[in-house]
């Protein structure tokens, strides 16, 4: 095999401007497929559950429970922060109903404009009626009745929230931002008067700016990164054009590698967003080996074919295995549990033998049109003392440092044993943005939008059973001991409030 990667190497350097056109068509069709992926909605989707669950129990008990009360997680949560019951908060509260309602996308939206009280008349017959009466300028019997209160409206009526439910098949990005962007629009096209403040939030809306959020994030770090490789790069060889060689090489290889992703129709998640970024620092490492390698190379004959032949015959291999090493690493995580790691790990591991493929054949061509004279000699690498007195100490000293690696091993995952791993709803966002402060909100003013489902199965009528009932209100009267559960909402207390509006009594039937 020496010999063909040596031969490969001269190849190179005598072919160098056909295969400088092979490279450039090859990042014409790479560019191509991305470009097709981004037309639309970006291939990019952060969904919550997939950064728990794939295939299995958890997640077959959430799909049945979808298929029977339909999918809980997609509400878009408008938070009104104000003097709800007076007759200007009202008529906000109502505008902004009727605002949501003929949104594309939206299959139903519940607010106090269309909610309903249960009462008792004089004859102990249950009497249903509006809870909002624009004619009638006040909500006091909403803030007391204890099904309205906090999901739609707080007691103190300073806060009231619409729910604008999206229709269940709308989960993937492509579909719901559309829906989201088209909610948002709409209701912000409705004046807020003096006084009042308007929140956005809900699961649907974090998903999607998330998304946003991840772009924007990647368009930010991986030029960064970029430029800050190539001053590193270029003070370690001293020589800019030289320097300049590993770096486009690996951003070909960036490019190669997306394009091969996301032309198989894969979808970028909240992991493999970072795949772009991932593949250049992993990817440089080879650019600057090959590099370092031909400078020394080239010292020795000034033969640009010989030293390229030789720089491949030494490192086409070894680069190889230290990068096969690192996918075998990533696509280890194939077996994993969690969808999202799965996704991440199959993808990055492609994207990084997909880098190799590009690195070998980019780095080698850029090198080959620099001229002898640009590349150097290897004694003008940047170097320093305190390189030879740490090589100095560790031929000294080989027992001692094991010794104390293993001491400071022992001492730091003795100090970690405790560390928890924790997701929350508001880790993308930095304190005072406004999903932040809206969620914040949230929670205070209608007790939280991350719901929590017990899911009671049995015989046909036997969730209606008093001892059933009364068991069940057992639980939800120990889960609101809890400082984490805002409100809760059950079948038990349904039965008992409608039992005491028939009936005048506490108690069960």
């Amino acid at each position: 095999m020496g010999d063909r990667f040596e031969t490969y190497g001269r190849w190179i350097v005598h072919r160098r401007a056909w295969v400088s056109v092979l490279l450039f068509a090859m990042t014409v069709l790479a560019c191509f497929g991305i470009g097709q992926r981004l037309q639309g909605a970006p291939p990019v989707d952060f969904t919550p559950q997939a950064m728990f669950m794939g295939e299995g129990g958890m997640w077959d008990r959430l799909q049945g429970y979808e298929d029977e009360f339909g999918v809980e997680d997609n509400t878009v949560v408008l938070l009104v922060e104000g003097d709800v019951g007076t007759p200007t908060g009202m008529a906000l509260l109502h505008a902004l109903h009727q605002a949501a309602v003929p949104v594309r996308g939206v299959e139903r939206v519940d607010s106090l404009v269309n909610a309903s009280i249960a009462d008792r008349d004089e004859a102990g017959m249950i009497v249903v009626t509006e809870a909002f009466d624009l004619n009638e300028p006040t909500l006091s019997r909403a803030a007391a009745d204890p099904f309205l209160v906090p999901m739609l409206i707080n007691k103190d009526q300073t806060a009231a929230s619409i729910q604008i439910h999206l229709r269940d098949d709308l989960q993937q990005i492509s579909d719901l931002a559309p829906a989201v962007n088209a909610v948002v629009e709409s209701v912000h096209s409705v004046e807020i008067p003096d006084g009042f403040r308007l929140h956005t939030t809900g699961i649907p809306f974090v998903r999607a700016e998330v998304v946003d959020l991840m772009i924007e994030d990647e368009l930010f770090f991986f030029p960064l990164i970029a430029v800050v490789f190539l001053f590193t790069i270029v003070i370690l060889f001293r020589r800019f054009w030289l320097g300049l060689a590993p770096l486009v090489g690996v951003l070909f290889a960036t490019i190669w590698a997306m394009g091969v992703i996301l032309s198989t129709g894969a979808v970028l998640n909240i992991l493999s967003v970072l795949a772009p970024t991932l593949i250049l620092v992993i990817g440089v490492a080879d650019g600057i080996h090959l590099t370092a390698r031909y400078r020394e190379e080239l010292s020795h004959d000034q033969d640009q074919a010989a030293a390229m032949g030789r720089t491949l015959r030494h490192m086409t291999l070894a680069c190889f295995l230290t990068t096969f090493t690192t996918a075998a690493g990533f696509a280890s995580l194939l077996v994993a549990d969690t969808k999202v790691i799965r996704d991440f790990g199959g993808q990055v591991a492609a994207g990084v033998m997909v880098t190799y493929i590009a690195v070998i054949m980019v780095v080698p061509t850029l090198l080959a049109w620099l001229p002898v004279s640009r590349v150097g000699h290897p004694k003008e690498t940047a170097e320093h003392a305190i390189y030879d007195k740490i090589s100095s100490f560790v031929k000294r000293r080989p027992r001692q440092i094991l010794v104390m690696s293993i001491v400071v091993t022992s001492v730091v995952g003795w100090l970690g044993r405790s560390v928890q791993t924790d997701s929350a709803l508001l880790e993308m966002y930095r304190e005072g943005h406004p999903t932040w402060e809206a969620v914040h909100a949230a929670e205070d003013a209608i007790g939280g939008l991350v719901p929590m489902f017990i899911h009671f199965s049995g015989d046909e009528g036997q969730m209606l059973e008093p001892e059933i009932l009364q068991k069940t209100a057992l639980l939800e009267e120990h889960l609101h001991q809890s400082k984490l559960v805002g409100w809760s909402m059950s079948s038990a207390g349904w039965v008992q409030h409608f039992h005491g509006l028939l009936t005048g009594e506490d108690g069960w039937p």
